[in-house]
């Protein structure tokens, strides 16, 4: 009962910031175009008949930011988009909606650069196009971490595992 309020009261301390993502959890990509994914894996089946519906995409966004107003008193600043799908035409609808931000997956920022994860390329922003979006990408294992295993920890040990994790990333980067 009082989740939301807390959320809002540690925003305002500047605590968190908090994201939102699309409205009905769509994958914004495949939204925009159903042959997104075909940049990805070129080799991949097409659906039968190509869907791309693009005003749909960015009505998700719209009614994320209004619904995310709502229930926060705030506009977001940045948005996760759904599974942390992201395409170049997801991206600038996001950036058009006044988004400043994105999260999305360390497997995107490995296959877009071409090369194998390390701790200099997955700790640092980056910024898409000469004015788009600030895109963050997050640390797959600790994130596993933190929504599936944890939980069955024990507190003090998942607390102890995650700053060790934290600490170990923060030593490889300044290596």
């Amino acid at each position: 009962a009082t989740v939301v309020s807390e959320y809002t009261e540690a925003g305002e301390r500047g605590q968190v910031e908090l994201a939102t993502s699309p409205f009905y959890h769509p994958i914004l990509p495949l939204l925009c175009d159903s042959d997104a994914h075909l940049q990805a894996h070129p080799n991949a089946a097409r659906p039968r008949v190509r869907f791309a519906r693009p005003d749909d995409a960015r009505l998700q966004i719209d009614r994320a930011i209004a619904f995310h107003e709502s229930a926060f008193g705030r506009r977001p600043n940045g948005m996760w988009p759904s599974e942390g799908s992201v395409s170049d035409q997801a991206v600038q609808l996001i950036a058009d909606a006044g988004l400043t931000w994105i999260a999305t997956d360390e497997d995107i920022l490995s296959r877009s650069l071409r090369q194998p994860m390390r701790a200099e390329l997955l700790y640092r922003p980056y910024r898409i196009g000469a004015s788009g979006p600030i895109a963050l990408f997050r640390d797959h294992a600790l994130s596993d971490r933190i929504g599936f295993q944890y939980k069955s920890w024990d507190a003090q040990a998942a607390a102890e595992d995650f700053v060790a994790h934290v600490r170990d990333a923060g030593r490889r980067y300044s290596e």
